[in-house]
């Protein structure tokens, strides 16, 4: 889950020479609903088929299958969740390659709570998660990932706006996937333009760097959220090398500027994309309203003073000090 992180060197599975071009991509309206997962031993409760085992809303905080003394109220999903769970704990339904029980991991102390009138279960949450505990992303309009070549250009985007909720409070811990750089950040509410993350340039016959790959003449405005961490025009993540990102416009917002202490990033090169060599990811001239992060060398263009001793920013609030007054920072 999440954005990915470690390029892909088994050409296989690893896609290669992607065009997207020229589209044009405007008036987009949606949401991710947050679902808060019981966690038991460092484990999420899920059933059977993944699903998650559900106990609160996270938008209105109305309890699903627990009474506010914390005694099993139940529901049609969650009461057939636990039989489920029982005929497994019980031997009733055994493993096999076709009943595929071994996704569950709805605990005895679930199913005894469950079975009892007074047993009181206070769980533990964790967060960035929807109902198959899928990492929360966020809207990301053009999205390419462990690819070995690729070309982004000439495409627009407008009018993009997350109509994502707050994010759910009562969080234990959250939802790692598998890159680090968005640790302990709940992203339902982000929205990004373009996203590249674990990328490689073209290669010769030989396998090595023919030319880099392009995020180029691309236009990219008005990108807004109702509860946003960040909102990146464009996002260069992960192990990436060899990419250009050049003659792009953003402008995410009429009314925000390069101010260091909002949530708009023009373009964001995070702090383990490649910065030596022949290899290098490249950040030519761009037209850019807002603000410009660079990362991958500790270096903050557009940044004189960030208010924050600590160096690692890029680790503690996901490249953006708006994150650490959303409380998405993780002692």
């Amino acid at each position: 889950g999440d954005q990915g992180f470690v390029f892909n060197e088994n050409n296989i599975t690893t896609s290669s020479n992607i065009l997207i071009k020229d589209n044009k991509i405007n008036n987009i309206k949606c949401w991710t609903k947050e679902i808060p997962s019981v966690v038991e031993n460092s484990t999420v409760i899920n059933d059977v088929r993944g699903a998650v085992f559900q106990v609160v809303d996270a938008v209105d905080m109305t309890l699903i299958s627990s009474f506010e003394d914390g005694t099993y109220k139940g529901n049609v999903v969650a009461d057939l969740q636990i039989m489920v769970a029982k005929a497994i704990l019980e031997g009733v339904l055994e493993d096999d390659p076709l009943r595929q029980t071994s996704p569950n991991t709805i605990s005895p102390i679930i199913i005894e709570w469950a079975e009892s009138e007074d047993m009181v279960f206070n769980p533990s949450y964790r967060c960035n998660g929807d109902a198959m505990h899928h990492v929360n992303k966020g809207i990301i309009v053009i999205r390419v990932e462990d690819t070995q070549g690729f070309q982004i250009e000439g495409n627009s985007i407008s009018e993009v706006k997350n109509l994502s909720p707050k994010p759910f409070t009562n969080c234990f811990d959250y939802h790692a996937g598998v890159s680090p750089e968005n640790e302990g950040e709940q992203q339902g509410g982000n929205v990004r333009g373009i996203s590249v993350t674990a990328v490689r340039g073209f290669v010769d016959e030989r396998g090595m760097l023919d030319h880099h790959s392009t995020i180029k003449d691309n236009i990219i405005t008005n990108l807004s959220s109702n509860n946003p961490n960040v909102i990146v025009g464009i996002d260069v993540q992960g192990d990436s090398k060899a990419v250009l990102v050049e003659d792009n416009v953003v402008d995410l917002s009429s009314r925000a500027g390069t101010s260091v202490m909002d949530e708009f990033i023009a373009l964001r090169v995070r702090k383990h994309v490649d910065n030596e060599g022949d290899d290098m990811v490249i950040i030519g001239d761009n037209s850019l309203m807002q603000d410009l992060q660079i990362l991958n060398n500790r270096r903050l263009r557009n940044k004189p003073d960030l208010g924050q001793k600590d160096e690692d920013l890029e680790w503690k609030v996901g490249g953006c000090p708006f994150g650490y007054g959303r409380g998405q920072r993780r002692n």
